[in-house]
Formats: structure tokens, C-alpha cells, sequence
């Protein structure tokens, strides 16, 4: 028997989306652009990549303990106001007030 399959290489071609990628952190967006664009990808498609690689660049430059500290909560207070409903309301089955009519 006769292998006739190709074999593959041990390391496949970098995505288009790797390169441009590569050329997005070395050199900036309009490089990138400009070779997205040579590799016939649509500009709406790079438009969201550069997009998200500039959040993911934001988020590793912040490290994560010098966020901010979470406010301190008010104690709740334990006296609760009294209301008296008015004399002339009355509650409906939806639990609103509603105006007794006599």
C-alpha cells in the first residue's frame, strides 16, 4: 500500500487573523487596516478585532489590586416610620392605593 495523503507540517500557517493581529501589536491599527484589507477581510471584521484587542489591552495594563474599594453600606436603621393610610383610600388586589368613591 501507497500513503498518498500529504503530509502536513508540523507548524500550519499563521490565521490571517494571527497576522494581523502581530502586525496590530507591533506597528498600530492602520498597518493592520491596511494588511486586513490585502487579505480581503471585510472592514467591519477588522473593525470589531482591533476593537476587542484594544479592550484586552486596557484590561492587562490595570492590575487588579488597585481597584476601587467597594463604598462602605450605611447600618440600616431599626426604627421603621408608621404611615397611616389616608381615611379615604382603600387597597386594591394589585397592592396600590386607590380612592374609595362613595
Amino acid at each position: 500500500m501507497t500513503n498518498t495523503a500529504k503530509s502536513k507540517s508540523k507548524s500550519p500557517a499563521p490565521s490571517r487573523k494571527a497576522k494581523v493581529k502581530a502586525l496590530f501589536q507591533e506597528q498600530g491599527a492602520e498597518a493592520a487596516h491596511v494588511l486586513g484589507l490585502k487579505l480581503k477581510l471585510k472592514q467591519s471584521t477588522l473593525a470589531t478585532w482591533f476593537a476587542s484587542w484594544r479592550r484586552e489591552g486596557v484590561k492587562s495594563a490595570t492590575p487588579k489590586a488597585a481597584s476601587k474599594p467597594k463604598a462602605a453600606s450605611k447600618p440600616k436603621s431599626t426604627a421603621k416610620a408608621k404611615t397611616e393610610p389616608k381615611p379615604d383610600s382603600k387597597k386594591n388586589g394589585n397592592g396600590q392605593t386607590a380612592a374609595v368613591t362613595a
